[in-house]
């Protein structure tokens, strides 16, 4: 389910879990209110569990379940180490049974949400529940899924899916994470820099022109003053359009009015740099997917189905969907693939050998680590790329702001000695 937000004809917010805009809107009629809005708040995560939860929840599940070699019990000793609660020690002292009760809050409180996602699969595999069913419904992403049910419905080697999936979300929070430490330093200038440059329009350029109102000075000091009056009431007069702006096409790009995420992507996949990883980024999990069912025996035909069925994204779904449609036609992989277009032609050679050499499941597996070491490449040189974009940004508001406070200084004090 997803959060929307309804606002009444008496300007009343009101939050609804709901599973669409349209169940939503049903929900409100039902309580007997006509909504004048509903918006989906795309500010709240779907998904119950971080990067980084998620990857501590399947790494404790990989281990457990080598152990036990049950789901259930596996999540029965899951459920325990997050539930601090359960543990009681009592003291001979009512401040060490107080200070015990509440460090044992406070850490039960940090787990809370993987202690919920824990007993919810508890509760719905008790009553026949697949696990892949239930992370869907918790709102885990495809790939999630897809290595789930090829477990489920394949090898039933959980403990290495497991561990995949541990890789999976630290890579994901590793790429956010050295993104955000990469950036930080020049949003941090740039910040400063911006409210230097708002102290300057509206502080030190009305001081300037008060300064020299009563002084004979040069025209040009007039003009260089005058323009930055210019600038001032231009920056008054669109900035809350340009701030309304951002807001409305954020939104229509979160919304997907129009399709306008997808077509973006399909954009964004014929780019050279930023296409390779975009496309990279979600083919080595599909590639390992691949891999992993293929070892199970499936069909190439039923792999896809499969993949289809869980893929949210409509570039790769499109994709996929050619793929697809060209298999039930009887063509061979190799050729499906060549006509989708979605693997760089030396990737089709080695596919093609692999598959009149049998080995399909190996070359799949190798094209996902090489597609994994083209990312961490590649991630390197964005981070660099936007390092030095957001560095002579802030170098170019450096030097406009000291042109600005310099030049009408420099140019009224001469012709004032003039």
């Amino acid at each position: 389910m997803s959060e929307y937000i309804s606002i009444g004809r008496d300007f009343r917010f009101t939050k609804i879990d709901a599973v669409s805009k349209e169940d939503a809107l049903a929900q409100i009629l039902n309580k007997g209110f006509l909504p004048l809005l509903i918006l989906r708040n795309y500010l709240k995560r779907d998904r119950l569990l971080s990067n980084k939860e998620a990857a501590n929840f399947f790494e404790s599940l990989s281990f457990l379940y080598r152990s036990t070699g049950s789901m259930t019990k596996s999540l029965h000793f899951l459920e325990d180490r997050y539930d601090k609660n359960k543990i009681k020690f009592h003291y001979q002292n009512k401040i060490k049974d107080f200070i015990d009760k509440e460090v044992r809050r406070y850490i039960t409180s940090k787990y809370q949400k993987r202690l919920n996602l824990t007993r919810d699969l508890i509760k719905k595999i008790n009553t026949g529940y697949t696990l892949s069913a239930i992370l869907k419904g918790n709102k885990f992403d495809d790939i999630t899924i897809g290595l789930i049910e090829s477990a489920e419905r394949g090898t039933g080697d959980f403990v290495t899916i497991f561990k995949r999936l541990t890789n999976y979300y630290t890579t994901k929070e590793k790429y956010s994470k050295g993104l955000m430490k990469e950036l930080a330093y020049p949003f941090v200038l740039m910040f400063v820099a911006l409210s230097a440059f708002l102290v300057f329009l509206f502080y030190v350029i009305p001081t300037f022109a008060k300064f020299f109102k009563g002084l004979k000075v040069s025209q040009a000091t007039l003009n260089t003053i005058n323009l930055f009056m210019g600038i001032k009431n231009y920056f008054v007069l669109y900035g809350l359009g340009i701030v309304i702006t951002v807001a409305v096409l954020l939104y229509l790009w979160l919304s997907n009015f129009k399709q306008i995420r997808n077509k973006s992507y399909d954009r964004m996949a014929t780019i050279p740099i930023i296409g390779y990883f975009f496309r990279f980024s979600y083919l080595k999990w599909y590639m390992y997917e691949v891999s992993i069912l293929i070892t199970s025996g499936k069909t190439f035909e039923s792999i896809i189905k499969q993949l289809l069925d869980n893929m949210k994204n409509e570039f790769f779904k499109n994709k996929f969907t050619i793929i697809y449609l060209y298999l039930s036609t009887g063509n061979t992989l190799t050729e499906s693939l060549s006509v989708s277009d979605l693997l760089r032609p030396e990737d089709l050679d080695r596919v093609a050998s692999a598959e009149i050499g049998g080995t399909l499941d190996e070359t799949f597996m190798l094209i996902s680590q090489e597609y994994e070491e083209i990312i961490e490449l590649q991630m390197k040189v964005i981070n660099k790329t936007l390092n030095y974009l957001a560095l002579l940004f802030i170098a170019g508001f450096i030097i406009f702001i000291f042109i600005g406070i310099y030049l009408p200084m420099i140019q009224g004090m001469m012709s004032i000695q003039g």
